[in-house]
């Protein structure tokens, strides 16, 4: 995934896309809620939750996108 996510606030949410192929369809401004289950508030915990996992692991990302903000 070629994002870079941001911190708004209490929030994370998409700051770039960098590849679409690869964005999972995520948009700037969306704000992402969950990383495979686990609450997150800051792009630091993205990394962490990230960095936890095996190589190959599947991610599941919960978005709140800009629309439905």
């Amino acid at each position: 995934m070629r994002v870079v996510f941001a911190q708004a606030g209490e929030r994370v949410v998409v700051q770039e896309v960098l590849d679409p192929e690869t964005a999972g369809g995520f948009s700037p401004g969306d704000t992402v809620r969950t990383v495979n289950g686990s609450q997150v508030s800051s792009p630091d915990e993205i990394e962490f939750v990230l960095d936890a996992l095996p190589i190959g692991e599947s991610v599941v990302l919960h978005p709140l996108t800009a629309k439905e903000d």
